[in-house]
C-alpha cells in the first residue's frame, strides 16, 4: 500500500492508519493484516469483482474462528472482513466479537449498500474502520460499473458511520471511467468528513480476469499518475493510498526527487512499505477456507486449507509463489516486485501495468529529461526494454 500523500508532501495526513498501527504488536515474520472473505452474498454485481460475488456461499464460522485464533497467535493485528458484502454474513456479529476477544482490530470492506442497523451493531462490538466502495460518485456511471448501486444510499451510509464516530475510507478502482473524476472523489471525501481515499489498480481476478477494456495501463497509466500527483497536492488533508501497483511508488519517488541519489534513497526507504507484500504483510482466507497470499490471488495460488495447514507453512508457500511470479523487468524490480497475479494471469515477465517502463517513451513534456534518461539506463541491458 503506497502512502501517496505522504510521499508527495512529506507530511503524514490525518488518517486511520496511525490508530491501527498502534493497536497490536506485529509478528517478526508474519503478516499484520488479514483479509477474510466471509461470504459471496452481495447486493451488487460489480463488473470487476475479484471474488465473483453473487451466490449464497458462506465461510463456515468455525473455520473463521480457527483462522482468527492462529492469526492472533502469530502476531496479527488487523482483520478486514470482506466478501461479497460482509454485513450479509449471518454470523458477522460473532466474528467481530471474536476479533475483539482476541485483541484483533476488526474492520469492514463494504459496498455501502448495507443495513444501517447491522452496521450499528457491529460498531457496538468494536468495528473501528469501514472502507466503502465508490468509483465515480456519478449515478449513471456508478450503476453501470457497480451494478445495483445507489450513490445516495452509499453517501447516507458514510454519513451514518461518521455520525457514529467510525473512521471511513473511500475505495475506488482505477478504470477509464473513474480516472477523469478522481478530483471529484477527493472533494466528495472532504464533504463527507472522510480523510482516506484508497485507489486500487485493476487486478485480473474474479470477474476482472477477462476484463481489459476498463484497465488503465501503458502510457495512459503514466499520464494518470502524473495527473493524480498534481491533484493530491491540491488536497493534502486527504490521505491518498495506491494499491495493487507497486511501481507507482517508484514513479512518485522519481516525481518528488531532484537527483538520482535522492530518488534512490527515497525509493529504498519506502520499498518495504510499498512493494507487493502478499504473504508478507498481508494474508487472505477465502470462503472455502483456503489460505491465499492476498485477496486478489487466483485459486491456483492456494496455500492450503486452514483446517489442515498451519499458518506458518501456508505463508512459506505463499512467499514462494510470490517470488516465482514477481517482476524482474529492470534494476528497480527488487524494490517493487510488480503484481504477481497480473504476471501469472497474463503469462508475462513484466507487470503490464508498470508505470516506470513506459517513461522511456516520454520526451520531457510531462517529466524531466534526466528522469527519463535514468530509467532508460536502468532498463538498458535487460530483455524487457519498453
Amino acid at each position: 500500500m503506497i502512502p501517496l500523500t505522504e510521499l508527495l508532501t512529506g507530511d503524514k495526513p490525518r488518517s486511520v492508519r496511525a490508530k491501527l498501527s498502534e493497536s497490536k504488536g506485529r509478528g517478526l515474520s508474519s503478516p499484520s493484516v488479514a483479509v477474510i472473505n466471509l461470504t459471496l452474498r452481495c447486493t451488487l454485481r460489480c463488473v470487476y469483482c475479484y471474488s465473483s460475488a453473487g451466490s449464497l456461499k458462506d465461510l463456515r464460522c468455525d473455520i473463521a474462528r480457527a483462522f482468527l485464533s492462529e492469526f492472533s497467535q502469530s502476531g496479527g493485528r488487523v482483520v478486514i472482513l470482506s466478501g461479497g458484502e460482509p454485513t450479509l454474513y449471518p454470523d458477522v456479529v460473532n466474528v467481530v466479537n471474536e476479533c475483539a476477544k482476541l485483541g484483533l482490530v476488526p474492520t469492514l470492506s463494504s459496498c455501502g449498500m448495507c443495513s444501517l442497523e447491522v452496521l450499528r451493531r457491529l460498531v457496538e462490538y468494536g468495528v473501528k474502520y469501514v472502507g466503502v466502495s465508490v468509483d465515480t460518485g456519478i449515478p449513471f456511471l456508478e450503476s453501470k460499473i457497480r451494478r445495483g448501486s445507489d450513490i445516495e444510499k452509499i453517501v447516507d451510509t458514510i454519513r451514518e458511520l461518521r455520525r457514529l464516530g467510525v473512521d471511513v475510507g473511500v475505495r475506488t478502482t482505477l478504470t477509464v471511467a473513474s480516472l477523469p473524476v478522481l478530483e471529484r472523489l477527493l472533494k466528495l471525501c472532504s464533504r463527507l468528513d472522510v480523510y482516506r481515499l484508497c485507489i486500487y489498480f485493476l487486478v485480473p481476478s474474479g470477474r476482472a480476469r477477462e476484463l481489459s477494456t476498463l484497465s488503465v495501463d501503458g502510457e495512459l497509466a503514466v499520464r494518470a499518475m502524473l495527473y493524480l500527483f498534481k491533484v493530491v497536492r491540491r488536497h493534502p488533508l486527504i490521505d491518498v493510498l495506491l494499491v495493487t501497483n507497486p511501481s507507482a511508488f517508484l514513479l512518485a519517488c522519481l516525481y518528488s526527487s531532484s537527483s538520482k541519489e535522492e530518488f534512490l534513497k527515497l525509493a529504498e526507504s519506502y520499498s518495504a512499505r510499498c512493494r507487493c507484500n502478499a504473504a508478507r504483510g498481508i494474508v487472505s482466507l477465502n470462503v472455502r477456507g483456503e489460505l491465499l497470499p492476498c485477496q486478489f490471488s487466483p485459486p491456483e495460488f492456494s496455500c492450503g486449507f486452514i483446517l489442515s495447514t498451519d499458518l506458518r507453512t501456508a505463508l512459506k508457500t505463499g512467499k514462494e509463489i510470490v517470488e516465482r511470479y514477481r517482476c524482474r523487468a529492470c534494476e528497480l524490480a527488487d524494490l517493487c516486485y510488480g503484481c504477481p497475479v497480473r504476471l501469472y494471469v497474463h503469462s508475462v515477465d513484466a507487470d503490464p501495468l508498470c508505470v516506470v517502463r513506459p517513461l522511456t517513451r516520454f520526451q520531457g513534456a510531462l517529466i524531466d529529461d534526466w528522469k527519463i534518461s535514468l530509467i532508460k539506463r536502468m532498463l538498458r541491458g535487460t530483455q524487457y526494454r519498453a
